[in-house]
């Protein structure tokens, strides 16, 4: 015998099972679960979002392939972290920022994580 779902009704292993509707109170309570769940995790995204942002690349950076990051052997990230364009004599910003200016490399930004043949120690 085949059953057919009904009002209210699906089968379930051959036989019928009623779904009990909830009350506008218990509703709300589900709702209210749920958006407690979703809260923390969107708050999470956000905040990756925006470190992600913060990072990104800026429209004036340098690009390592122009013929004088590739003469100074320019990488946006070193292999070395103990010499990196933050903590070079050349970088011009603060060491926390990603990107910063070099003199070198007039009117571009380069990355603090970056690294050329130019790189001196920061005093």
């Amino acid at each position: 015998m085949e059953v057919r779902p009904q009002d209210g009704c699906v089968p379930l292993n051959g036989q019928i099972a009623t779904f009990q509707r909830l009350t506008p109170k218990e509703n709300a309570m589900q709702t209210r679960r749920k958006f407690i769940q979703i809260v923390p995790v969107a708050g999470a995204a956000l905040l990756a979002g925006r470190e992600v942002l913060a990072q990104a690349r800026p429209a004036d950076a340098l690009d390592p392939k122009s013929p004088q990051a590739t003469g100074l052997k320019y990488v946006e990230k070193t292999a070395n972290p103990a010499q990196k364009c933050t903590n070079c004599q050349l970088y011009q910003a603060k060491a926390t920022d990603p990107w910063g200016g070099c003199p070198l490399f007039a009117g571009k930004k380069v990355a603090g994580e970056g690294w050329c043949s130019a790189w001196v120690k920061k005093a």
